[in-house]
């Protein structure tokens, strides 16, 4: 029988190292195994943990990386809804049916006879001094201004323009200069214009040497009412213009929506310079009319 047994205990070394390993028995674990063993290893529990943080960081990014994406529209959302809230001044939110214009500019003038006449007269001396040269450029101009009043030129009648005394050189006839002196006064005279003749030649037969221009205007209040007049005419020449567009248009002319005008030009009548006049003649002068001229931009509204 002992022999039995030893041969059965063979059999079973053999059977089982055939297998690919010898079990044996560890107290401190369940089964260490050698041989074809560590290809198992990989599934132990330790690996798998190992991998579940390596996956858990991507799924709680992801949400993190979608919130601005999903903020971005609801941003941009009021932008396009205010547009349309604000329209800007011009545009079709008038419904009144009064946005079609028509622009137009005309002119008018307006002419009256003048009732005023500016005489610019002048004193001239030259003298081989200065002192001489204003003396008597003075002597005369009280002769002339004593002339005036006389014929009933009052002070806001007579008004002196320029004085100056100046250095002038005239050629002697050894080719060189002789410096001399020149002094001027120059004044205006204001008269109504059937007078300008008459006041002329006072002047000149009293100390005046020097016409040097004759203006006919008119007076402030004469002006404006001349102005008047050519705005309303050229409010009229802009009216028909406007109606005249209108209907080449197939709209009609309603209402004035804006209207400006510019400064008025004024067109006063100027005579040339005279130097004096004949002792035998009286001086004619004969003025001509003065022009006030308006210009008109207008808007009408048009349907």
């Amino acid at each position: 029988m002992a022999r039995k047994s030893y041969a059965v205990g063979v059999v079973l070394v053999v059977v089982l190292a055939g297998l690919g390993g010898i079990v044996h028995a560890d107290s401190n674990g369940p089964v260490a195994q050698t041989g074809n063993t560590p290809v198992e290893q990989p599934t132990d529990t330790p690996a798998e943990s190992t991998a579940t943080p390596e996956e858990a960081p991507p799924e709680e990014q992801t949400p993190a990386e979608q919130t601005p994406v999903e903020q971005t529209p609801d941003e941009e959302t009021p932008d396009e809804s205010e547009t349309p809230a604000e329209p800007a001044p011009g545009d079709t939110a008038d419904t009144s049916g009064e946005n079609t214009t028509i622009s137009v500019s005309a002119s008018a003038t307006a002419e009256a006879a003048p009732d005023t006449v500016r005489i610019r007269a002048a004193v001239v001396a030259t003298a081989s001094d200065a002192e001489t040269a204003r003396r008597q450029v003075a002597e005369n101009v009280s002769q002339t201004r004593t002339a005036l009043t006389e014929s009933g030129i009052t002070d806001d009648q007579f008004q002196t323009r320029q004085f100056d005394i100046r250095t002038v050189r005239e050629p002697r006839p050894n080719d060189s200069r002789q410096t001399r002196y020149r002094a001027v006064n120059e004044f205006e005279i204001e008269v109504s214009p059937d007078r300008a003749g008459e006041i002329i030649d006072s002047a000149v037969g009293n100390g005046t040497n020097q016409i040097n221009g004759v203006t006919f205007t008119l007076a402030d209040d004469t002006r404006l009412d001349l102005r008047q007049q050519a705005l309303r005419d050229a409010m009229s020449n802009a009216r028909t213009d406007a109606n005249t567009i209108a209907s080449e248009s197939n709209v009609t002319v309603q209402s004035v929506k804006s209207v400006s005008t510019s400064e008025m030009e004024f067109f006063p009548i100027e005579r040339g310079a005279a130097s004096g006049v004949a002792e035998d003649a009286s001086t004619v002068i004969e003025p001509g009319p003065v022009e006030v001229s308006a210009t008109v931009s207008v808007t009408y509204r048009a349907a």
